[in-house]
């Protein structure tokens, strides 16, 4: 994936699957209400401001998702809220299951995700979250 700002370009290319983390969310909601439960629950400012691109390396396509986008200074990560369903695609299609996806780079703490997970099930409208393995997932890259 890539991400694409409509203010200032930084390029930014993951080559391991385990520069980030990422966490599925099942929930119906539309983006902007989940993002501001989000925002409100763990005290984030995501906000729409980008687009990733997805690569698909068994059809060497490649396809725009806009995300959502929260960069913490303190934490020094930077969290990205994808819905997984686009118009055509799946950003990831192995995780139909997850209708949004909250990428995080570099990964947090393993116990600040799961904090994340319970928190995040708290809101009464997702109805589960879970980890994603990285090892699984498509190629990101975020410019």
């Amino acid at each position: 994936m890539k991400l694409i700002s409509s203010t200032k370009k930084k390029k930014l290319t993951l080559e391991t699957a385990h520069d980030f983390s990422a966490l599925g969310i099942s929930s119906a909601e539309k983006d902007y209400k989940l993002c501001f439960r989000i925002n409100k629950l763990l005290e984030m400012d995501l906000k729409k401001d980008g687009k990733l691109i997805i690569h698909d390396n068994l059809t060497k396509q490649k396809q725009e998702a806009e995300c959502y986008i929260y960069k913490d200074i303190e934490m020094l990560c930077t969290f990205f809220l994808v819905r997984n369903r686009q118009e055509a695609f799946f950003v990831q299609p192995i995780y139909k299951q997850a209708d949004y996806i909250l990428l995080m780079q570099p990964p947090p703490k393993a116990s600040l995700i799961d904090d994340f997970k319970k928190r995040l099930s708290t809101i009464s409208n997702i109805q589960s979250t879970f980890a994603i393995p990285t090892d699984q997932l498509k190629h990101i890259d975020a410019e």
